[in-house]
């Protein structure tokens, strides 16, 4: 029985995960702390797409860093709309960031968080954890098919 249940909450998982991106919301796995305690280290947010002039002031956004491949999420501590850029600040961090963020590297907005899930997002990442989740969606399915196999078997050898 508990085998079905985490087999039916893992489809549902990949279900919503699929959709969600579907949707164009991103999925991305918080790796510091500086957005604690809203979005601990570990968790998994959800970032739907925005457009820049929808942003405002202490909102939280998710945008590439300077160097155009590395994604932060902080909250907006000052809208330019004469530059278009955001100042943002981690809200664990006692500084603002430096410099600004020009509205064409804005990916969203956060809307939601899923504690530790962030893990297993990491953990899919690697090549070992895509080896130990897919063993373990394996254990799962088996789980949940072979007790029911095994015991017709029981009951068809006493008949």
């Amino acid at each position: 029985m508990l085998s079905t249940i985490l087999t039916v909450l893992l489809c549902l998982m990949i279900l919503l995960l699929s959709g969600l991106r579907l949707l164009g919301w991103i999925p991305l796995a918080v790796l510091s702390g500086s957005m604690e305690p809203q979005y601990p280290v570990g968790s998994l947010i959800f970032v739907r797409p925005v457009a820049a002039e929808d942003v405002k002031l202490g909102d939280p956004i998710t945008f590439y860093m300077a160097d155009g491949r590395t994604l932060a999420t902080h909250r907006v501590t000052q809208v330019d709309e004469a530059s278009q850029s955001f100042k943002t600040k981690g809200d664990a961090n006692a500084v603002e960031d430096q410099g600004t963020v020009s509205f064409d590297r804005l990916v969203g907005s956060p809307q939601f968080c899923v504690p530790l899930a962030g893990y297993v997002s990491i953990l899919a990442g690697s090549a070992q954890g895509k080896m130990i989740l897919g063993a373990a969606l394996l254990v799962l399915v088996l789980l949940a098919f072979l007790p029911g196999r095994l015991m017709k078997t029981n009951a068809s050898k006493r008949k």
